[in-house]
């Protein structure tokens, strides 16, 4: 079933393709310290964005394969997420948005779950939220954030603040997630700037969060783990129509399953984007 979704998507993409279309290849690796099931693994990634008059469809198909430490756990960790979002937008500072993410995993009890998201941006202040059904239980998540941009010349910055709030909900009845707490609220910021063909960021989240919707709906945090801290930064540069960065992420975490705290997690990607 997921196969014939991500066929259907790249066919309409194709059949849509009357504006513009962006392609974007990822390639990241993660590695894990004093984690009790992870070792480390790699990531690819597909993302499709296709904009036509006042709509845009956004498309991203991600694989990840894990070394674990067996025991505990019986293999190896596979998982592959399929993620859609649609934008439409009414008049030039009001849009509206809907989202899904769905999950197959090898190993944990998330395995098939799904997440919905609507959401819209009034100028520059955006609300969302996010609706995501696990089997065993349930959150819901609102995101709220403010962007703000200037320019100096040929410099341009963008700034973002931003909170999530996350509610879970029989969460008590499972061991992934039975440690964890009812409510979570996370403040984040993000920094943009832009010279020429020269980009870079700048991002941190404070305050836990768990089982959290990132990227605007775009990804999700499925496994049971309690992130702290996380802090990202990023450098990229436009070369002959494509647009190549390198990302690196930190992140401190709690495994919950366990309550092992202290897991650091390193994340550096490198992603190759081009628009047609």
């Amino acid at each position: 079933m997921n196969k014939l979704i991500v066929l259907l998507l790249l066919f309409a993409t194709v059949v849509l393709a009357k504006e513009s279309t962006s392609y974007k290849l990822e390639f990241q690796t993660l590695d894990f310290s004093n984690s009790t099931q992870k070792e480390q693994g790699i990531r690819y990634g597909l993302g499709i964005t296709h904009k036509a008059d006042k709509h845009r469809f956004m498309f991203a198909y991600e694989k990840t394969a894990t070394e674990t430490f067996q025991p505990p756990l019986p293999k190896d960790l596979e998982v592959n997420k399929y993620a859609f979002k649609y934008l439409y937008n009414l008049q030039e500072n009001l849009s509206l948005q809907t989202s899904y993410i769905t999950i197959d995993d090898n190993l944990v009890k998330t395995d098939g779950g799904h997440v919905y998201g609507v959401g819209v941006t009034y100028k520059n202040i955006h609300f969302a939220q996010f609706f995501t059904n696990y089997k065993p239980f349930a959150i819901y998540q609102t995101d709220v954030s403010a962007s703000f941009k200037q320019s100096f010349g040929a410099l341009k910055t963008k700034t973002t603040l931003l909170t999530k709030y996350l509610r879970l909900k029989d969460y008590k009845d499972n061991p992934l997630s039975k440690n964890a707490r009812k409510f979570y609220f996370t403040q984040g910021v993000k920094l943009h700037a832009s010279y020429k063909s020269y980009n870079a960021g700048f991002g941190a989240f404070f305050g836990k969060r768990v089982f959290s919707i990132m990227d605007d709906g775009m990804k999700v945090q499925h496994h049971g783990m309690e992130f702290e801290e996380t802090y990202m930064a990023g450098f990229g540069k436009k070369i002959n129509g494509f647009h190549i960065m390198l990302k690196y992420a930190h992140a401190k975490a709690t495994e919950l399953p366990k309550v092992n705290e202290n897991v650091i997690v390193r994340n550096t990607t490198l992603s190759i984007q081009r628009k047609f």
